[in-house]
């Protein structure tokens, strides 16, 4: 019987059996405490609290499985997690970020689910005060979007181009509505360059923010010894027709173990007359962890009087903060 049950485990070890990748668990830590100003000429309101912020931290799993030697298929499912007060959203513990499912291969890459569109993914790292108070989204643009019901198709490395084409489905069957009521698919594609430390893209966005919308994005960045430059122009059409636009230019000096960081933006995309600057330190502790601070100041132009006065909406967020990747 022993002899039996050896030979039986013997030939299970040497029997070949198909490698299935474990899937990865990974996250991110990013706590901030900030002293904050708000100031509303336009309703003569000034107001200063310490602020706690848990800057998009987030949790997910992510991973591929060998279907043959030249087709793998992927996933990921990412969320994010309130580490301030645990309410990511809504009064709840998770919520959802990039979310997809797909299959990845000589011919490119092909994803579906709920993830960035590739008109945001084009900003690459020109924004370094990203899910910060210093973040694009928050002054500079409205079109920085993570989209569900999205289906994507990516090339492989083109001699150091990549295309991106995302197609969003309405899901709206739109027989006998009127024609104010209808939806239609939006799209969302990308065309990027990268090489020897540069970087450039330029990004379409049609129906994506909103319906008869329109964006347009270009982006260049470039690293050279110890600087990283970045610059970011675009130009938003909105329902009206009104076509509004915005710069934003963005330079890091890293030295050591320390990244020193400015940027600074330029939109009506979001607000008129909307301006964003930032001033920044990170100091690296380990491969996976820093500490930074920063200060922040966005504005825009609130009112204007019938006397022709113009009165101004001011914020400053002045930090000390902490990151862990894990």
């Amino acid at each position: 019987m022993k002899k039996q049950l050896s030979a039986a485990i013997a030939l299970a070890l040497c029997t070949p059996v198909a490698a299935t990748a474990a899937p990865t668990l990974y996250g991110k830590a990013n706590v901030s405490y900030a002293s904050t100003n708000f100031e509303d000429e336009s309703i003569e309101r000034d107001e200063s609290k310490l602020d706690v912020a848990s800057n998009a931290s987030r949790i997910g799993i992510k991973g591929s499985e060998t279907i043959s030697d030249n087709l793998e298929a992927i996933y990921k499912a990412e969320f994010e997690v309130a580490f301030d007060d645990g309410d990511a959203k809504d009064g709840k513990v998770f919520s959802q970020r990039n979310i997809y499912v797909g299959v990845k291969g000589n011919f490119g890459t092909v994803i579906a689910g709920h993830f960035d569109t590739p008109l945001k993914t084009a900003q690459k790292k020109v924004d370094l005060f990203n899910d910060l108070y210093g973040d694009i989204k928050n002054s500079f643009t409205v079109n920085d979007n993570r989209k569900s019901n999205s289906l994507m198709y990516v090339t492989p490395d083109l001699s150091g181009f990549t295309l991106y084409a995302d197609i969003i489905a309405s899901e709206q069957d739109n027989d006998g509505l009127e024609e104010a009521s209808k939806r239609s698919n939006a799209t969302s594609i990308a065309a990027t360059y990268e090489r020897n430390g540069f970087y450039g893209a330029l990004a379409y966005d049609l129906d994506v923010e909103k319906e008869s919308t329109s964006t347009v994005r270009a982006v260049f960045q470039y690293n050279v010894s110890s600087f990283q430059f970045g610059l970011m122009a675009e130009e938003y059409e909105n329902q009206d027709k009104e076509k509004l636009d915005g710069v934003f230019g963005s330079v890091q000096y890293k030295i050591n173990d320390w990244a020193l960081k400015a940027q600074f933006g330029q939109s009506d995309i979001q607000d008129q007359d909307g301006t964003t600057f930032s001033l920044g330190a990170d100091y690296k502790m380990s491969k996976n962890s820093k500490v930074y601070g920063f200060y922040t100041n966005n504005a825009y132009l609130a009112n204007t009087t019938e006397a022709g006065v113009e009165q101004d909406y001011d914020e400053s967020f002045l930090g000390l903060g902490i990151e862990v990747k894990f």
